[in-house]
This record gives structure tokens, C-alpha cells and sequence, in this order.
């Protein structure tokens, strides 16, 4: 039987395993860095959990188990809900809505559309129709805080 210390810390794990504190704070770590990653990457159309486990150099299983551990989203819930909180912010300038699906990383306009109407409620054309009737926006359900970042 392995006897529990207390190490210096005030860990109570095994003396032969590591703490398991140590290792959910690496994972997390990880889960950072990709988080880091994809707000640079979120544009970019082959941005996926495939190429970011390689370029990190660990198993895309694993890190989809991580990511869901620690942030309570999948990977590609994460990145589509990014990618229309920053459809919302672009769509509040004078760019098309075509343009705004291509900026924001949607190579299909109809999977855009369906992706922004499932997170905030209605079309981007909707959407935009009330961003520049400001007197209707209140009509429109709060894109940014409807679409809820795990951090």
C-alpha cells in the first residue's frame, strides 16, 4: 500500500505519483495556449483540433478531453462561438455579410448563417437590420453575452 504525505505544499498525494494539482494545472496550461492560438487563428478556415494537437505535439483525443475538461466546451463549440462574437462586432461596421462570414473563417455563407442564427437568434441580415435601426436593437438578444465564453 502507498502511504499518502503531506509534501511541503500541502498536497496530499501519493510520494510516487505526480500531485494531481501539478497535472490538471499542465493541462490547463495547454488548454491556454490553444486558447491563445485560436484568437489568432479563429479566421483562418483550417484552423481545427487536428492541426493544433500537431502543432503542439500531443493526440487530438487528448487534447479534445482536456479542452472539454477545462472549459466546459468542445473544441468546435469553442471556436464557432468565437467566431460569431466576432461576427457580431464586424457586423456592426459597413461590412457585407459575405464579407464577415469570410473574415471570420466560414468558407459557406449558408453554414455561417446557420451557426450565427443557432448562437444568437436570428439572421445576420437580422441582426444587421437592428444594429443600424438603433432604436430596434433592444429587440435583438445580446449576441456577446448570449454567447457565453467559458473563461
Amino acid at each position: 500500500m502507498t502511504q499518502t504525505r503531506r509534501a511541503p505544499d500541502g498536497c496530499h498525494c501519493s510520494s510516487r505519483e505526480q500531485p494531481r494539482h501539478l497535472v490538471m494545472a499542465e493541462k490547463c496550461q495547454t488548454v491556454i495556449a490553444v486558447l491563445e492560438l485560436l484568437e489568432e487563428r479563429y479566421s483562418q478556415r483550417q484552423t481545427s483540433l487536428l492541426s493544433i494537437a500537431r502543432e503542439l505535439g500531443i493526440s487530438s483525443h487528448h487534447l479534445g478531453r482536456v479542452f472539454r475538461r477545462c472549459t466546459g466546451q468542445t473544441f468546435r463549440t469553442y471556436l464557432n462561438d468565437l467566431r460569431i462574437r466576432r461576427a457580431v462586432l464586424l457586423l456592426q461596421s459597413s461590412h457585407p455579410i459575405k464579407a464577415v462570414a469570410a473574415l471570420v473563417g466560414y468558407e459557406s455563407r449558408a453554414h455561417f448563417y446557420h451557426e450565427f442564427n443557432v448562437r444568437v437568434g436570428c439572421t445576420p441580415a437580422q441582426a444587421k437590420g437592428l444594429i443600424d435601426d438603433r432604436s430596434s436593437l433592444r429587440r435583438l438578444r445580446d449576441p456577446v453575452s448570449v454567447i457565453r465564453s467559458p473563461f
